[in-house]
């Protein structure tokens, strides 16, 4: 972003020219050495972000923000707005009111295990759309324990998701069978806006498995 320049209605910073190529995973928010760490990622840019790994916002009971006003992101596994791995309490938040972001790998969640996120999104693209039996988007995986439901609230912009979308539980249907990427979970969808869209390229569910929790508003 130009941070001399003020402007972007999520990053509070003007549009820029930069690229940023991460060759692994990208962490906003995340626990070492036995002490959690607050991070804030704010893109503003016509160019682009090009991650190789996968990205987690808010791991292992720390917060973390990314804010997109514009730009070209791309990711290459995973992607997490909340994320546990081992230690409660994550907080995690992504907010999008314009540019494109493409997730090639196989999932999207919000709210992984004992933790909760927030996606708020007001405008651009998101696309979750790359085949196979393991994709999915998902809001509340094996979070039951965190008493904060992960939400996504939609009032503008697109989001595409393939093969599966689920508000609160994913169950395996033959896909990825690991027992931290299934389960019963909270999770709450929220569309108002009279351009926001949501397309899924498969199944839709709310509350998808025994003890799951979904809100769709």
């Amino acid at each position: 972003a130009d941070t001399a320049a003020v402007g972007g209605t999520f990053t509070s910073f003007g549009q820029g020219t930069g690229n940023l190529n991460i060759g692994g995973r990208l962490y906003v928010g995340g626990f070492n050495n036995f002490t959690p760490g607050t991070g804030t990622f704010n893109v503003n840019t016509s160019g682009a972000l090009s991650i190789a790994g996968g990205f987690a916002i808010g791991s292992d009971g720390s917060p973390g923000t990314v804010n997109i006003d514009s730009g070209n992101i791309t990711t290459g596994g995973s992607n997490y707005i909340g994320n546990y791995e081992g230690i409660g309490g994550g907080v995690g938040t992504l907010r999008m009111s314009a540019g494109t972001f493409t997730n090639n790998g196989p999932r999207t969640i919000i709210g992984l295990g004992d933790s909760t996120g927030s996606f708020q999104m007001s405008g651009g693209l998101y696309n979750n759309t790359a085949l196979g039996s393991d994709n999915f988007f998902a809001i509340g995986v094996n979070n039951l324990a965190n008493l904060t439901t992960p939400t996504l609230t939609l009032t503008g912009g697109t989001i595409n998701a393939a093969r599966t979308f689920s508000v609160g539980g994913v169950e395996p249907f033959g896909g990825n069978p690991d027992p931290i990427f299934v389960g019963s979970g909270r999770g709450a969808l929220v569309i108002d806006g009279p351009t926001a869209q949501l397309n899924t390229f498969g199944e839709f569910w709310v509350g998808q498995g025994g003890g799951s929790d979904g809100d769709f508003a």
